[in-house]
């Protein structure tokens, strides 16, 4: 994973790491049963230093969220999640690096795995190791990292600001690709973008103030048709609004 930089917001008084990771997929011919029935342990780095432990493994038997009863092979414990439960949070305490402003974060896999039955290995034997040395099947890791901080000092210029900045109407909606943005009073600083329903970030643009928001006509239409967020942040709040390509 890539190695990231994190500055922590000088009224922090309080910070954690949380991940979430689950393992998703296994073929035949993967060494182990990874990645999701390979229980891995996996490092969290702290500025080049190997600092947390991730083992990454769930029972599943008996199931956490008591969702049992399943067809197929439901029992079998996984790494990282269960059928039928969200994937739970691994939290790690940031509180000791708040004195170094920012710090550098790096997710290690699992160092002593090796898929032996892969085009890769140059030892692998078709019919000895496994059937087949030019499986091109990778199984994979689904991970989410957050640093959440905490502190008694508000971000908010007043619970009147947040309020109204939250009463903004992205209009006409439905449709065809053009829309615009009428009230909130977001203030100024304002950052706009434009997601997918899963999540992906499909464009953002900013604008210097609540006037220059109202006036941009925003044209999206070499989109497909589907469903889409909206969500506008300023100094002032954030608001999160629907918008659907028809």
């Amino acid at each position: 994973m890539d190695t990231l930089q994190y500055q922590f917001p000088e009224t922090a008084e309080q910070a954690k790491l949380v991940l979430t990771t689950t393992g998703h997929g296994w073929g035949s011919n993967n060494s182990l049963n990874a990645a999701e029935f390979f229980r891995a342990t996996h490092h969290i780095h702290v500025d080049g230093s190997s600092t947390f432990a991730q083992d990454l493994w769930v029972d599943c038997t008996p199931n956490p969220d008591a969702c049992n009863g399943q067809l197929g092979n439901w029992e079998s414990n996984r790494a990282g999640w269960c059928p039928g439960i969200i994937a739970p949070n691994y939290e790690y305490q940031l509180d000791p690096y708040l004195d170094r402003n920012s710090i550098q974060l790096a997710y290690i896999f699992h160092e002593d795995y090796m898929d032996l039955c892969h085009r890769n290995n140059p030892d692998c034997v078709n019919g000895v190791i496994c059937d087949n040395c030019n499986d091109g099947f990778n199984p994979n890791y689904r991970i989410r990292g957050q640093v959440i901080t905490y502190s008694n000092t508000s971000l908010a210029t007043s619970t009147r600001d947040l309020e109204t900045a939250r009463n903004a109407e992205l209009f006409p909606n439905p449709s065809a690709g053009t829309w615009q943005i009428r009230g909130g009073d977001f203030g100024k600083d304002i950052l706009l973008e434009l997601r997918s329903v899963d999540g992906r970030l499909i464009d953002q643009q900013s604008l210097s103030d609540a006037d220059a928001l109202e006036a941009k006509v925003f044209d999206y239409r070499y989109l497909p048709n589907g469903s889409y967020w909206v969500k506008i942040t300023s100094e002032r709040g954030t608001q999160s609004l629907s918008w659907i390509k028809q």
